[in-house]
């Protein structure tokens, strides 16, 4: 029992590389598909601010939207 546990390490192992590659590739996509979009310029005249660059001119807040996953818009995707 013990040799089959230990046989069977190899194949775990190979299973496990493949899904942390497939983590890696996926986050990195992630990352380079939703930089900057859950921020946003608060203020008064917004309409020409498109970036945190732009933003920085201004006196205005930069802040975060609030993302409520368990709605059920997203319970229904």
């Amino acid at each position: 029992m013990v040799e089959t546990l230990i046989s069977s390490l190899k194949p775990a192992g190979n299973i496990v590389l493949i899904c942390c590659a497939f983590f890696i590739i996926f986050g990195i996509l992630r990352v380079q598909i939703f930089k900057g979009k859950f921020h946003h310029c608060l203020g008064m005249d917004t309409r020409n601010i498109t970036d945190r660059s732009d933003h920085m001119t201004t006196n205005y807040r930069w802040v975060r939207h609030i993302t409520n996953t368990s709605s059920s818009t997203w319970l229904r995707l």
